[in-house]
C-alpha cells in the first residue's frame, strides 16, 4: 500500500559507503522475506514454482546525518598582544617588556576529534510519512543550531571546554622564550631548577629556573637564577 513504510533499527541495514559513493546495504538484502528481501521484490509464476517473473525494487528510505567541513575554534593572546577582538587570556603569562613592540606571537594547536559541534536543520528522524496514532504526519525535529554562542542550543557543543583549553595552553606558550639570569644577593639555596618564579621583590618574572650558579670569590657571593 503506497504510504505505508516499515521501520527498522539503525543496527540491521549493514551500511557501507564505497569510496565513488555506491551505498550498499548488504544485511537488509541478506534478511529474507515471503516475497525476497528487504531490497526487492520477487513475483513467482504461479504455474511454476521455479520460474521467476518479475524481480522488482522495493523503495528505501535512509535518515542520514551529513557531516559538513566545519571545525570550532578557540583564541585568546597575550595581554600586551593588540590583536583585536580575541579576549586576552591569564594574566601573568607575559610581561610586556618582554616583548618586542609590534611583535605579534600565533600559534595554533590542533585537537583533532577531541571536541565536537553537532547541529540539526531540519531533519526529520522518522519519515514525515510515518503516521502517528492520530493519523497526523510525524513532524521534523527541532533545530538545533547553538546560535548566538548557547552551547545548550546544539545537540553537542564542546566550545566552552576548548576555551578552557586554549585558556590553559596559552599559559604554556606564552611565556618568553629565550634564556635570561638574574643575581641574588648572597647565596640562595631556596630556589632549585624546575621552579617557576612569578615575581621576585615586586619585579615580574614569569620564568622557570633552569640552573642555580653560586658564585664565590674576592667580590663577594651571589647566586644567579638561569631562567627560562
Amino acid at each position: 500500500m503506497a504510504g505505508v513504510w516499515t521501520l527498522y533499527p539503525r543496527s540491521v541495514e549493514g551500511i557501507e559507503i564505497l569510496d565513488d559513493g555506491t551505498i550498499k546495504l548488504s544485511a537488509l538484502r541478506a534478511q529474507a522475506t515471503a516475497d525476497g528481501s528487504l531490497t526487492y521484490k520477487v513475483t513467482m509464476d504461479p504455474g511454476n514454482p521455479n520460474h521467476i517473473l518479475s524481480i522488482t525494487q522495493k523503495k528505501i528510505r535512509l535518515t542520514v546525518a551529513v557531516p559538513l567541513d566545519h571545525s570550532i575554534a578557540a583564541a585568546y593572546k597575550l595581554a600586551c598582544d593588540p590583536t583585536a577582538n580575541i579576549p586576552t587570556g591569564p594574566s601573568g603569562v607575559a610581561d610586556t617588556q618582554d616583548i618586542e613592540p609590534g611583535v605579534v606571537r600565533q600559534r595554533y594547536t590542533k585537537a583533532g576529534e577531541t571536541y565536537k559541534k553537532y547541529l540539526r536543520k531540519d531533519a526529520y528522524p522518522t519519515p514525515a510519512t510515518v503516521l502517528l496514532p492520530n493519523g497526523n504526519p510525524t513532524p521534523k525535529a527541532p533545530d538545533k543550531l547553538g546560535g548566538d554562542g548557547n552551547e545548550a542550543q546544539a545537540i553537542r557543543d564542546d566550545t566552552k571546554y576548548l576555551r578552557a583549553q586554549a585558556y590553559r595552553r596559552l599559559g604554556d606558550v606564552g611565556r618568553v622564550q629565550g634564556k635570561k639570569s638574574i643575581y641574588l644577593k648572597g647565596v640562595v639555596t631556596s630556589w632549585k631548577p624546575g621552579d617557576f618564579i612569578k615575581d621576585i621583590g615586586g619585579a615580574r618574572v614569569n620564568k622557570v629556573v633552569e640552573e642555580v650558579i653560586l658564585h664565590c670569590g674576592e667580590s663577594g657571593q651571589k647566586t644567579e637564577l638561569v631562567l627560562s
